[in-house]
């Protein structure tokens, strides 16, 4: 809601969690989200009083890019040849980068006012 008041009810705000965990061990919704409820009282991002009326769980099996000694040359390569065929990849999989929500919606602006100039 941060981006836009219309992506939330009047006096809502919305968030995203990311929670990783082992492959074949995805842990139980109802225990994960008193953790993650827990935490954001904890940290003061959320009150005792606060309520979630919608909670949407989301397992991701490859959501983060995977970093090692071959990946410089390889995305080298990569981008080359999308470039020469007119295709921007961008955000945290496109890009082949952890990134960030916020990121990844400047990515696609960028993306788009380039777009448009052409």
């Amino acid at each position: 809601m941060n981006f836009t008041p219309h992506a939330v009810p009047k006096g809502c705000s919305s968030m995203y969690v990311e929670v990783s965990f082992d492959p074949g061990k995805e842990p139980d919704r109802k225990s994960l989200l008193r953790a993650v409820r827990k935490g954001l009282v904890q940290c003061g991002i959320l009150k005792e009083s606060d309520r979630l009326p919608v909670v949407q769980f989301l397992p991701i099996q490859y959501a983060y890019v995977t970093y090692d000694r071959d990946r410089p040359a390889a995305l080298k390569t990569i981008f080359k040849f999308l470039s020469a065929h007119g295709i921007q990849s961008i955000g945290r999989y496109g890009a082949w980068k952890y990134s960030f929500m916020e990121e990844a919606i400047l990515d696609g602006k960028k993306a788009a006012e380039s777009i448009g100039r052409n």
